[in-house]
């Protein structure tokens, strides 16, 4: 019910101000009824789905009668429990326009101390009341899409709606530094302050990370005033064109910046660097035949790890659609054949012989792939120290190490 009373209240501002602009002078529509465009970019968050930060789009609407003031956003209806988290990683959630009223937008940033950044848009009086009844159309319709990181999320919803027109008053075009750069190195670049962030947005890019998408796909809320351009007219009549961190800005939160923040003690690097040295530990205690027990669990507890990361991965890289259907090339070390091998295959009539010549293989590949870094910007030295862990725990079972111990 409050849907459809906003659209209409929306609907009767929408017709006021054409029957206003048709019968007055511009000094007098502003008079009557004073419209504002402006697009919000919400700093980066400490969540893992917030860590991007987020983009929507705010109409107000002042008269002597009435006041409208509300925020636009294209998000996904979710809450934080078990249940949603698994629609989330599971690609079912769905994204659709919603509309709030700017306070309530505002409230759960405001609590999470996050940077609400306010950037009035150059549109024309007619150019507003367009996107309003845009937005508002979105809105009504109930119709949404399946949540994508990669195509269809805030940003490229507020593209989508800001960059119309002919010709548009609003366009979109990265920097020339960025425009040179891969998706991989871009990714890397706008995550820099969190390696943790790094580390995920080049897991689940799979082989995007050598390509360069199209504009609207590169971009992200951080990066948005900065490719956002719109002509602007001055006092004089004269048109110039500027990028949207330079239009008429207001900081509705000061919130702390999560990105001047010392990252994480604990970063990917030092975790699998830890985990390598761990691996190579039990590798000399496999060689001096001491506290076999030991090594045995570890490799177990690694492999078992391995297996679980692989499901995953295919999981979210080629059926939920989370990221994307595009092909990883994780899968391929991810591949869990050392569980196999150590949990059915002498049930499958291996003999050790063959157990072990199957992880020398293994092995073999692993290292290939560990020399193949330089080939894809997806591979590079943080994931591929959990390839050369992989590698030394398959190399204690294969026929090399055995077969040099034995002699």
């Amino acid at each position: 019910m409050k849907k459809y009373l906003l659209a209409l209240l929306l609907f009767v501002f929408a017709w006021q101000g054409k029957a206003t602009a048709t019968n007055d002078t511009p000094d007098q529509q502003l008079d009557s009824m004073e419209l504002h465009a402006s697009l919000l970019v919400v700093s980066p968050g400490k969540i893992f789905y917030t860590m991007l930060g987020h983009s929507s789009i705010r109409m107000e609407a002042y008269s002597e009668k009435d006041t409208l003031d509300y925020c636009y956003t294209l998000e996904c209806e979710a809450e934080e429990n078990m249940l949603d988290y698994l629609r989330f990683v599971s690609g079912k959630v769905r994204a659709r326009w919603m509309a709030v009223t700017t306070e309530t937008f505002l409230a759960p940033y405001e609590k999470e101390h996050r940077t609400v950044t306010k950037y009035e848009l150059p549109y024309s009086y007619k150019e507003k009341q367009e996107l309003w009844q845009r937005l508002d159309e979105a809105y009504v319709s109930q119709k949404d899409h399946p949540f994508n990181y990669l195509s269809n999320n805030c940003t490229h919803g507020v593209i989508n709606m800001l960059c119309q027109g002919n010709p548009p008053r609003i366009t979109i075009e990265e920097t020339k530094e960025n425009s040179k750069l891969i998706n991989g190195a871009l990714a890397r670049q706008v995550s820099e302050q969190s390696p943790w962030m790094q580390f995920l947005l080049i897991t689940m890019m799979g082989s995007e990370t050598d390509i360069h998408w199209p504009v609207v796909k590169r971009a992200t809320p951080k990066l948005l005033p900065e490719m956002l351009k719109g002509r602007m007219v001055d006092s004089e009549g004269n048109e110039r064109v500027m990028i949207a961190k330079d239009f008429p800005t207001q900081t509705l939160i000061g919130g702390d910046s999560f990105e001047d923040e010392k990252p994480y003690w604990l970063s990917p690097n030092l975790l699998f660097t830890v985990l390598l040295m761990v691996s190579l530990i039990m590798l000399l205690i496999d060689w001096c035949c001491l506290l076999r027990g030991l090594s045995f669990s570890f490799d177990l507890i690694l492999f078992t790890a391995q297996c679980l990361f692989f499901v995953l991965l295919f999981w979210l890289s080629q059926i939920s659609g989370l990221f994307g259907h595009v092909w990883n090339w994780y899968l391929l070390p991810l591949f869990p054949l050392p569980i196999l091998l150590l949990s059915v295959g002498k049930r499958m009539g291996l003999k050790q012989a063959g157990i072990e010549k199957a992880f020398s293989v293994y092995t073999l590949l692993l290292l290939l792939f560990i020399l193949a870094t330089p080939l894809s910007s997806q591979l590079d030295f943080t994931h591929q120290l959990i390839t050369a862990t992989v590698a030394v725990r398959s190399f204690a079972h294969s026929s090399f190490f055995f077969g040099r111990r034995k002699s």
